[in-house]
């Protein structure tokens, strides 16, 4: 079946409900909102998968990539550029699946890879400070089940990609603090349902659970104390 085309919205702290743009309406998919709040970044599902950049004067831009699927944006700190997850043939031996790259949000410019190497990654997350990306990668487990695995490089200097230790094997969904100490995340191995645990970044010496009954893709607020 063929989803139905839904609308973006604002939601208040009390939950008025205001749209974002009454004549934009489509399937969207990981609205993410800009550090200034002026702009959202969103997936935008048809024939392909593309992402687009909603301004607060009612434009809109798509983002440039070759690729069929682009999804899961996560804004620099600076709100100049964009990374996110390219997702190409799925068929193809010779060649990534899956790849985080960097993009200007105002759709000039091509993406360009964040990282090499020959391991397909599923979401990409920056730090505000434009010194650290967080990557998920899934890997087979013995019994045939998909690990969920958490890593870290920074962006210059010592660029090494490192595991973060999450004590868990399906982390996802990382959203790293407007400081950057804090890394936030989906976990199912903590209480045996998935909650939202909050650790420390990057010593991971730091861990809680914040969810109450379950919960899924965190984000933080302007703040970091939410």
């Amino acid at each position: 079946t063929t989803a139905a085309a839904s609308g973006l919205v604002w939601v208040s702290r009390d939950g008025r409900v205001e749209p974002v743009d009454t004549s934009w309406r489509a399937r969207f998919d990981y609205p993410a909102i800009s550090p200034d709040g002026r702009s959202i970044a969103v997936s935008v599902r048809d024939r392909t998968t593309d992402l687009w950049m909603w301004r607060s004067n009612g434009t809109r831009t798509k983002v440039q990539s070759s690729a069929p699927t682009n999804w899961r944006p996560s804004w620099s700190g600076d709100g100049q550029s964009l990374a996110f997850v390219t997702v190409r043939d799925v068929n193809a031996s010779d060649s990534l699946a899956m790849m985080p790259v960097m993009a200007r949000a105002d759709g000039t410019g091509a993406a360009t890879p964040l990282v090499g190497g020959r391991v397909n990654y599923y979401e990409v997350e920056l730090s505000r400070d434009g010194q650290w990306m967080v990557l998920r990668a899934d890997e087979a487990g013995s019994s045939a089940a998909r690990l969920s695995r958490l890593y870290a490089r920074r962006r210059t200097g010592d660029t090494t990609l490192r595991s973060v230790p999450t004590g868990d094997v399906s982390a996802l969904q990382p959203a790293l603090s407007p400081d950057g100490h804090w890394l936030a995340y989906g976990s199912g191995a903590v209480v045996g349902s998935r909650e939202i645990v909050v650790q420390s970044f990057p010593d991971a010496q730091q861990r809680v659970v914040v969810s109450a009954a379950g919960g899924s893709e965190p984000r933080w607020s302007g703040n970091g104390r939410e």
